[in-house]
C-alpha cells in the first residue's frame, strides 16, 4: 500500500477505497507536459504540433514575455461533432486558458462559464 501522508489519512483512505473498484494504468503517456496542449489533444485527437495549442516561437519559452499559440483554425474538435449531433457544449472552468485567447478547447460552439474559485 502506498502512503499519501500529505493528503491526510481520510483522503488517502478514500483514494484507496475508490481504487479497489477502479482501473490502474501502469504505463501512460501525456501529449505534453502542461495542461493546455494536453487538453487540446483530448478534444481534437491530434498531437500538439498538429493542433497548435501551446507552441512558442522559440525552442526555450520566455513565459514572462511570450504567449503560447492557440489552436489552428482548421482543426476539427469534439465540440463540433457533438453540436452537429444536437448536443449543447458547456465548459465551466476557472482556468485562464479557457478565456478564448489560447484556449485548448478549439472552435465551438461552446457555452463558456468562467468561474473564479476561492480558497
Amino acid at each position: 500500500m502506498t502512503c499519501l501522508p500529505a493528503w491526510g489519512a481520510e483522503r488517502a483512505d478514500r483514494l484507496f477505497e475508490l481504487s479497489a473498484d477502479g482501473l490502474v494504468f501502469e504505463d501512460t503517456t501525456s501529449a505534453a507536459p502542461w495542461t493546455a496542449p494536453s487538453l487540446a489533444t483530448v478534444f481534437s485527437g491530434l498531437w500538439p504540433p498538429q493542433h497548435g495549442v501551446g507552441l512558442f516561437p522559440e525552442p526555450v519559452a520566455r513565459l514572462d514575455t511570450q504567449i503560447p499559440s492557440g489552436m489552428f483554425e482548421d482543426v476539427p474538435v469534439l465540440a463540433q461533432a457533438l453540436a452537429k449531433a444536437g448536443f449543447k457544449n458547456t465548459v465551466i472552468s476557472a482556468h485562464a486558458m479557457t478565456d478564448g485567447k489560447i484556449s485548448p478547447l478549439g472552435p465551438g460552439p461552446w457555452h463558456l462559464q468562467y468561474t473564479q474559485l476561492s480558497g
